[in-house]
């Protein structure tokens, strides 16, 4: 069930299986600004407040935009503290090496990586879900 939908993100909600995905599109970019990722990841964390999943998939295939520092930190403080449901993370991965090296400093910031079941790190969409339902 899609439940956001922009221009950068879309955030889809299986609760048959309790993942939500936050999925970048091909548009998300350089020219992506700090707004948007701020109010996609604020819709993020209110749809995990909501609907409390237990698992997470982030599809970084197509982002090319870089979270800074001031916005991993942000993403520490603001959006973390509201997933506590969350038990496991898989992570489709990104061709940039920039970005792809952004998220995992972000998944470093405030120790998020350490409240989920290791997080990993795939290049299939079907592997990783088989891995977060298993």
């Amino acid at each position: 069930m899609k439940l956001h939908e922009s221009k950068y993100v879309i955030i889809d909600w299986e609760p048959s299986t309790s993942i939500i995905s936050y999925i970048y599109t091909p548009d998300a970019d350089e020219r992506m600004t700090a707004y948007d990722f701020k109010y996609n990841m604020t819709a993020y964390g209110n749809f995990c407040e909501k609907y409390q999943p237990e698992r997470l998939l982030i599809d970084l295939r197509h982002l090319r935009f870089t979270i800074t520092p001031d916005l991993q930190e942000w993403t520490a403080k603001e959006i973390a503290p509201r997933t506590t449901s969350l038990q496991r993370m898989a992570i489709l991965v990104s061709n940039d090496i920039f970005a792809q090296v952004s998220l995992e400093q972000l998944m470093e910031e405030e120790g998020i990586a350490d409240k989920y079941s290791a997080p990993r790190y795939f290049a299939s969409e079907s592997e990783a879900k088989k891995w977060l339902t298993a």
